[in-house]
């Protein structure tokens, strides 16, 4: 099955407004929730032979922190962790070996210099092309001007208390100061699925797939989740260190209301992901199709085939994560697409426009 450009931006625009629509049309009311909220599982091995690994979300209403926590999974089914959720925050339980992302960034709060140093953020100052680290000098005039007026209005400045808070800078955050306190500076996880992403797991047949899946047997795994802080963040499954976020360009005009005083609680990353092996423009790779859900219409796709990033400056090679975007919204002038009916799964299996 071949599909033309045209073709596959109408289907994955269609593909965006129904994931869109399903995460949004029926929210879960945060508020409604248990002071503490779990989500569904995501496994690491579906077959239970030998036991397996579970990850899932976790957020508590209110002070809107968020967490993805790791469980032991027996052959028989029963869960465990070592994460005591019993506290007003997630504790690691003295001796435990679960991780806990809460815990993690707990960890790196008491070094300052984390925030900006230490992790890899990104996003498209392109809807989908030129991917830059996500850092003031790299935001376009409207960015600027919609997600830190007082230092975009200041030629001197560079840099913005808004954007070093949504990297996890936390000194503006407390009594007498400008910004929101913070439990974490993971946020809630409500909507989004974790996805586990290992070895290649398709059963295609051709030649160059099987070329591609012996390549990529030995990779890390790592588990994908949207979260109401402006991010899908990555996570090293072995030991729940984030290894990169990416911000979906759309959401940028929006994300200064995660840092205001006070706070009313909005969704960003909130949508369904779905992650295949896709046949992308002549070459095999591990694709991520992730929705907004109910913090907006739009749909993102990331190469994932190298979960590693060098830097958060790099873009080329395995760096290059990015691949699109897509918004609901047309560009005004532009023609709007008709719907044309087709799951994500299937799209991801037919070989994308070479």
């Amino acid at each position: 099955m071949k599909i033309t450009n045209t073709v596959a931006r109408i289907v994955l625009l269609s593909v965006s407004m129904v994931l869109s629509q399903q995460g949004a049309a029926a929210p879960i009311d945060p508020e409604g929730q248990p002071l503490g909220y779990i989500g569904p599982m995501e496994l690491s091995n579906t077959d239970l032979t030998n036991g397996a690994k579970g990850y899932r979300g976790w957020f508590e209403n209110g002070g809107w922190q968020g967490d993805l926590i790791e469980y032991d999974v027996s052959s028989g089914g029963a869960l465990s962790t070592s994460i005591d959720l019993s506290q007003p925050s997630p504790q690691q339980s003295p001796g435990g070996s679960n991780w806990s992302a809460h815990v993690r960034f707990a960890d790196t709060a008491n070094t300052t210099s984390h925030w900006s140093n230490g992790r890899k953020i990104f996003f498209s100052n392109n809807y989908g092309s030129n991917q830059k680290a996500f850092r003031w000098q790299n935001l376009d005039i409207y960015q600027k001007q919609v997600l830190d007026n007082v230092a975009d209005k200041n030629s001197t400045d560079e840099a913005s208390k808004v954007v070093d808070y949504l990297r996890g800078d936390r000194s503006n955050e407390g009594a007498g100061k400008s910004m929101r306190t913070r439990y974490t500076v993971l946020g809630d996880i409500v909507h989004s699925n974790p996805e586990y992403v290992g070895a290649p797991e398709g059963t295609f047949t051709d030649s160059d797939y099987v070329t591609f899946k012996n390549a990529n047997r030995n990779r890390t795994p790592h588990v994908y989740v949207g979260a109401n802080d402006g991010m899908l963040h990555a996570f090293n499954a072995s030991n729940g260190q984030e290894e990169w976020a990416y911000v979906p360009s759309m959401l940028i005009p929006k994300m200064k209301r995660l840092s205001g005083v006070p706070y009313s609680h909005s969704y960003y990353v909130d949508g369904g992901i779905t992650v295949q092996d896709a046949h992308v423009n002549g070459a095999w790779k591990t694709v991520l199709v992730g929705s907004l859900g109910a913090g907006g219409r739009g749909l993102f796709a990331l190469n994932v085939t190298d979960p590693r990033q060098d830097s958060e400056s790099a873009n080329g090679g395995r760096n290059d994560k990015i691949m699109w975007e897509e918004r609901a919204e047309n560009t005004p002038g532009d023609p709007a697409p008709a719907p044309i009916p087709i799951s994500v799964t299937s799209l991801m299996q037919a070989p994308l426009p070479s």
